[in-house]
């Protein structure tokens, strides 16, 4: 579902609904363009309340490779900079990065 947003006021709507009630209150839909994310500084807890779509996008919006099978501990272990959980790969795993995009 698209989102829109109003300064720093956030809401999910259908296109309908954007079109017959947000769009005349100055709401705007963000695009993947325009969001910036920014999680470094987040603690563990606030990271692990994301959605792991969220991760990834942080992490390929910053160019860190991450495996395609990664998970949520591994994602966030990434952004607060602890790859040790990342060690035991053998470089064979699927490594998605920003770069074949």
């Amino acid at each position: 579902m698209p989102q829109y947003k109003k300064g720093d006021h956030v809401i999910n709507a259908t296109e309908k609904a954007y079109e017959v009630l947000y769009a005349s209150r100055g709401y705007v839909q963000i695009t993947e363009e325009l969001e910036h994310i920014e999680l470094y500084g987040l603690s563990y807890e606030e990271l692990d309340a994301l959605q792991n779509e969220a991760l990834k996008k942080f992490l390929d919006q910053e160019e860190i490779e991450y495996k395609s099978r990664a998970t949520k501990k591994e994602l966030i272990a990434l952004i607060l900079g602890d790859e040790g959980v990342m060690n035991g790969t053998n470089g064979t795993e699927d490594t998605h990065s920003n770069e074949s995009k």
